[in-house]
């Protein structure tokens, strides 16, 4: 439980997957300390920019199957729309 709110001026939603040159991920994350949580992380410690690109609304990440019953009805929606 917490009792902190949430800024949400300042959060963002990503998507994955994150692409990076194998060289540069390879260093960044054998030089990244634990409480780093991320790849791109890793890398903007080390000093390397990051960018980002547009993504896609309905590109779900599918984990349990109820979001694969989500990622169905959304492509049976976009198929029909078509």
């Amino acid at each position: 439980m917490s009792s902190a709110r949430l800024d949400r001026s300042k959060v963002v939603r990503v998507q994955t997957p994150q692409g990076f040159r194998t060289e540069l991920i390879r260093g960044a994350l054998a030089e990244s300390r634990p409480e780093i949580p991320d790849d791109a992380e890793a890398l903007l410690a080390m000093g390397v920019p990051v960018f980002t690109v547009p993504g896609e609304e309905t590109n779900l990440k599918v984990t349990r199957p109820t979001d694969l019953d989500i990622a169905e009805a959304i492509a049976s929606l976009l198929e029909v729309s078509r």
